[in-house]
């Protein structure tokens, strides 16, 4: 009787020692999955510094032309100091005049979660020449008379410059820049407010 009841307590321990493993084990198993399931998941934090760091920063030309202008120069040779002989000549210049915007300088501030204030920086005129022509009617004369012809190139450079840089003519480029900018922020989700524009001087204009 000893015997079968030693037998008895015996299994009763191992059936015992055997549930509380088991639950050891379910519990080991329950917590890995919630483990595992916790590092799969991916946090992410919207803020305009982890946002506003994909915006390029390179250079953006809104408006472009190819103008072409001349300016003429006469002069009056004196033969023996007796006999006029009168000369001209003509500077031809063609360029690529452009407003542009330095993309790193525009300023964003963020307003709320889907608005940001943006401050653009003030157009740029630069401008590239494609071609000079000079054309007199004496080159031997206009060589000695005119060793250097940037005065005639700057005067035309100033003509260019003044049919393409007006207040209409800016007006429509920073409307262009807004737009440009507009679509590259509304791309990640953000609806741009615009303010004063930058100045060179860094103050508002």
């Amino acid at each position: 009787m000893k015997e079968i009841l030693s037998k008895l307590l015996k299994s009763t321990a191992l059936l015992i020692l055997l549930g509380i493993l088991a639950i050891v084990i379910l519990l080991i198993i329950i917590l890995s999955k919630c483990t595992n399931s916790a590092d799969s998941e991916i946090s992410i934090e919207s803020t305009p510094n982890t946002i506003l760091a994909i915006m390029p920063k390179n250079d953006l030309y809104v408006a472009t032309a190819i103008i072409e202008d001349f300016t003429t120069l006469q002069q009056t040779e004196y033969h023996l100091g007796l006999f006029p002989e009168d000369h001209s000549c003509v500077q031809i210049l063609r360029q690529k005049v452009s407003y542009k915007i330095n993309l790193s300088e525009v300023e964003y501030t963020q307003i709320d979660k889907h608005t940001i204030q943006v401050k653009m920086p003030a157009l740029e005129y630069v401008a590239s020449t494609q071609a000079s022509t000079f054309i007199s009617d004496d080159e031997a004369y206009w060589k000695e008379s005119l060793p250097s012809t940037n005065e005639l190139r700057n005067k035309v450079e100033q003509q260019i410059r003044t049919q393409f840089d007006t207040q209409e003519n800016r007006q429509k480029a920073s409307l262009y820049a807004k737009e440009a900018v507009t679509h590259i922020l509304t791309q990640i989700g953000y609806q741009p407010i615009f303010v004063d524009t930058i100045t060179p001087s860094g103050k508002e204009g």
